[in-house]
């Protein structure tokens, strides 16, 4: 997982937004389709943090949709029925000067799901200890993806940033936190390469290239 955010000792932390886009045309591209800790995180965002700036209206994205599932091994944590629901339409835009697409998903918006903790039994199998934990995580991305200049174009680089973090429910945010924002950067890479492509990514096929590498 390559998750763009900042991690103090005690907490997760939002990080600073830059940059300013404009929108473009596509050209020749065919095809626009348009988730934790038992209360307020005190040192996290504020719960009405100022949003980033959205990239100009131009372009259509859909709110993407992310894994149910995410497990981060045995003994670990499981995250299972996530849900995500965006509280306004992505905002979806060209950054200046360059063929990279930026995608805001709005503060408010929030992922919705449950937490379970698998540990080892004698017998070497994976169990899960207690209780499922309800969690929701209500946040923001600013998400910036690079397609490949050939076709079938595929996701060569992106990074995704948390704009806004309220985390409250189970435990183990330092999981949770990251797991949640690697896929929604996942999705979005999804949605951005088949802005792209005349045909949508086939179910269990990554949207990123071979060669994908984190923005920086």
């Amino acid at each position: 997982m390559n998750p763009q955010i900042r991690q103090t000792p005690n907490s997760w932390r939002c990080a600073a937004i830059s940059g300013t886009t404009s929108s473009s045309q596509i050209g020749t591209y065919s095809r626009i389709l348009g988730f934790v800790s038992a209360a307020l995180l005190a040192s996290g965002c504020p719960t009405t943090p100022t949003a980033p700036t959205p990239p100009p209206v131009g372009l259509s994205l859909k709110c993407p949709t992310i894994p149910a599932t995410a497990t981060a091994g045995c003994p670990g944590l499981v995250l299972a029925g996530m849900t995500l629901t965006c509280s306004a339409a992505p905002a979806v835009g060209f950054v200046t000067g360059t063929n990279r697409v930026r995608v805001v998903l709005a503060n408010g918006s929030t992922v919705k799901g449950n937490a379970t903790f698998n540990a080892l039994s004698f017998s070497g199998g994976c169990v899960p200890v207690g209780p499922a934990v309800p969690f929701t995580l209500t946040f923001g991305v600013d998400y910036t993806g690079a397609p490949s200049s050939t076709a079938p174009v595929c996701i060569a680089a992106s990074k995704a940033i948390f704009t806004q973090f309220i985390l409250t429910g189970a435990s183990q945010d330092g999981v949770i936190s990251p797991s949640v924002l690697d896929g929604v950067q996942k999705a979005l890479d999804k949605e951005v390469r088949d802005l792209f492509n005349s045909t949508p990514l086939s179910p269990g096929t990554s949207p990123r290239c071979s060669t994908w590498r984190p923005l920086p």
